[in-house]
C-alpha cells in the first residue's frame, strides 16, 4: 500500500517497494557480514564468537551481533526479502530512527526469548539470524 511519494531518496527495483534507509542499512550489513562468514569463518570462528550460545546468556554482545550473522545463503535472502517487504512499510510509518529502535528492541527480545525458552526446557542453541527482527515486522 503506498501512502503518496516516499519522503526518502534512494535506489529502487522495478518491482515492489523502494529501500528505506534503514532497511537497506540492515540488509546491506547482514550482507556483509554474511561475506566474511565465508571469506574467514573457517580461519576465524565468527559465528562461535558472535552468534548467540544459550549456554553463555551473559555474554550480553551476543543479543545483538547474532542478527547479523545466517547460516546459508538461502537464510540470507528469505530474511533480507522479508526485512525489505515489511520492514520499509513499518520504517515508512515510523520514522527511521524509531525504526532502528524497533528492529534493535525486537532483536534482543527475541534472545532473550530463546534463551528463556532454552533454560525452561534444559537445552543450549547457537542461534543465528535476523528472524526476530523479521518475526516483529
Amino acid at each position: 500500500m503506498r501512502y503518496g511519494s516516499p519522503s526518502y531518496a534512494g535506489p529502487a527495483f522495478g518491482f515492489g517497494r523502494p529501500w528505506t534507509p534503514a532497511v537497506r542499512a540492515l540488509i546491506v550489513v547482514c550482507g556483509a557480514v554474511y561475506l566474511a562468514q565465508l571469506l574467514f569463518g573457517r580461519t576465524f570462528p565468527i559465528d562461535e564468537l558472535f552468534g548467540l550460545n544459550t549456554r553463555r546468556p551473559l555474554e550480553i554482545w551476543r543479543w545483538v551481533t547474532y542478527a547479523f550473522l545466517h547460516g546459508g545463503a538461502l537464510h540470507l535472502l528469505f530474511n533480507a526479502l522479508a526485512i525489505w517487504m515489511f520492514g520499509s512499510e513499518i520504517e515508512e510509518r515510523l520514522g527511521t530512527r524509531r525504526f532502528i529502535w524497533f528492529c534493535a528492541v525486537s532483536g534482543v527480545g527475541a534472545a532473550l526469548s530463546v534463551i528463556l525458552v532454552d533454560r525452561l526446557l534444559g537445552r543450549a542453541s547457537l542461534v543465528l539470524g535476523a528472524s526476530g527482527i523479521v518475526f516483529a515486522c
